[in-house]
């Protein structure tokens, strides 16, 4: 589509409704780490932030509820002596990146585990200060790890046990347990700084995304706001009028330009940076109601016709002022009823959108 200019500013009036909040129900198992893989624990009394608590049945799991408009709670566990070492710091995003949600528990005797642990939180609370992650991304980096660093520890393990049983020293065994523990350590790292380098992008990429949309709306809705009388006051050349209405044009427009020059970029971006296809999706269709659905038809077409060229054909004198006031005036009130509904969805359009894209995090 070729790039055609309006410029308009924008005033910023954004209402959100109160929504009545229900409680959020929380399925999940608790499991305890063992030499022979994951078990579910029984009679663990789980509980989120003292609101809501369960007993877990015989394989481990529980039911929970929790307040509603809530992002994020934190669950606590009794009735066990071991440690709790998920989810990160014992709290969940609402809604949860995964269900039913896995609490798992490792004793402290197992201390190799329990140390990777401790240096894998330390290097996330690092990271965290320095790139300032959503607790959505660290909930799943310390999934992700946490998975990638047990799965490779219990492999560790099981070569460790075959080693003490044997009556003498396998060199060949202690080889491999070497080198385990050399590509255990390089995965990781590979892995941790993949995440990292992931979700700033996400970050990067979502806070430009939203300011060229925001910034948009504004515009929108300023010039939504002047219309029909600002354009009267310059068609009757009130001092400082025509400057002031072709000034909210010129904005528009450098907002408008904004989305349309980066649309590709913007759309190959979140398809790179989110597995979900339905990010990509949704930011596709909010800015082809941007640009085709209300500038094209509306800002382009009908507000040149109806009301910038007669403004033009009076400047020039080739039109009455008495017949273009009227003209001028109905057409800046048809065209401002006309964008009101198109706002309306436009600001829909968009919280859908900012939703997905905080919600996708993987």
């Amino acid at each position: 589509m070729k790039p055609r200019f309006l410029t308009l500013l924008l005033y910023l009036w954004i209402a959100g409704p109160l929504f009545a909040q229900q409680s959020v129900t929380l399925r999940g198992k608790v499991v305890e780490i063992t030499p022979e893989g994951t078990v579910g624990v029984p009679g663990v009394v789980v509980s989120v932030s003292g609101e809501s608590y369960d007993v877990t049945a015989g394989d481990g799991s529980f039911k929970l509820f929790a307040p509603g408009g809530l992002d994020q709670i934190t669950i606590t566990i009794k009735g066990s002596s071991s440690m709790m070492i998920s989810p990160y710091e014992g709290k969940v995003s609402i809604p949860p990146l995964n269900e039913p949600i896995e609490i798992k528990l490792c004793q402290e005797k197992n201390e190799q585990l329990i140390n990777k642990i401790t240096q894998l939180n330390t290097r996330i609370r690092s990271l965290q200060k320095t790139q300032k992650l959503t607790n959505r991304q660290l909930e799943q980096m310390h999934r992700t790890m946490l998975d990638t660093i047990t799965f490779y520890q219990a492999r560790l393990d099981l070569a460790n046990r075959q080693l003490e049983k044997a009556e003498t020293a396998n060199q060949e065994l202690k080889n491999k347990i070497t080198e385990l523990e050399k590509t255990n350590a390089l995965l990781e790292e590979k892995l941790f700084l993949a995440l990292g380098e992931k979700f700033t992008a996400q970050q990067k990429h979502f806070e430009s995304i939203s300011t060229g949309l925001n910034d948009y709306i504004s515009r929108l809705k300023d010039l939504h706001h002047i219309l029909p009388t600002d354009a009267e006051a310059c068609l009757a050349n009130t001092p400082g009028a025509c400057t002031r209405f072709y000034g909210y044009i010129e904005k528009y427009n450098q907002a408008r330009n904004q989305i349309h020059e980066h649309l590709e970029e913007d759309l190959r971006a979140v398809g790179h940076f989110w597995s979900d296809p339905s990010v990509a999706a949704g930011l596709k269709e909010i800015y082809g109601y941007v640009l085709d659905t209300i500038h094209e038809p509306y800002l382009f077409e009908k507000m040149n016709k109806t009301v910038i060229q007669p403004i033009k054909q009076r400047s020039q004198g080739n039109a009455g002022l008495n017949k273009t006031k009227k003209q001028v005036s109905e057409a800046g009130h048809a065209l401002a009823a006309d964008l009101e509904p198109l706002i309306r969805t436009l600001d829909e359009k968009k919280a859908f959108v900012f939703n997905l894209m905080t919600n996708s995090i993987q």
